[in-house]
C-alpha cells in the first residue's frame, strides 16, 4: 500500500481507525490524550512506563498535539482484499533544544499531509 503512495502521507486502514474509535472515541481525541490515559488502555498497559516525558504530550500549553485531520481516500485492493484507506495528518508543537538541553523556541512537526488525491494504482 505504501508503495502506491507518492505523496508522503500517513496512511491508515479501516482497522487502525476502528481501533482508535474503540479506544479513544475518535482519532481527533489525540488532541486531548494524556500520557496517563494512553498507558491505561488495556492494549498498551504492558508497555514500559519508565520514560518520564514525551514530546508528544508536552509539558506546557505551547507543546503537544495541535492538529489532527483524518480523511477517507477511498478503497484499495491489496492481496485479494479491499481496504478502506485514510490519510492522517498530525501536527505537534515541540521545544527546540540546544546541545546543552536549553529551550530555544518551539517548532511545529507535521506527520502526513492533507492532499486528497487518490493513491496511484
Amino acid at each position: 500500500m505504501l508503495g502506491r503512495d507518492s505523496l508522503n502521507r500517513c496512511l491508515l486502514d479501516s482497522f487502525s481507525v476502528e481501533w482508535m474509535q474503540a479506544n479513544l472515541i475518535t482519532v481527533e481525541s489525540l488532541l486531548t490524550l494524556t500520557r496517563e490515559r494512553l498507558f491505561a488502555l488495556p492494549s498498551l498497559s504492558s508497555y514500559d512506563h519508565s520514560i518520564d516525558q514525551s514530546m508528544l504530550f508536552g509539558s506546557s500549553h505551547d507543546e503537544g498535539v495541535k492538529a489532527v485531520h483524518l480523511q477517507k481516500l477511498g478503497i484499495v485492493s491489496s492481496k485479494r482484499t479491499d481496504l478502506d484507506i485514510y490519510s492522517l495528518m498530525i501536527q505537534v508543537a515541540m521545544n527546540r533544544k540546544t546541545l546543552e538541553r536549553k529551550t530555544n523556541g518551539n517548532v511545529i512537526v507535521t506527520l502526513g499531509n492533507l492532499n486528497a488525491e487518490g493513491i496511484a494504482v
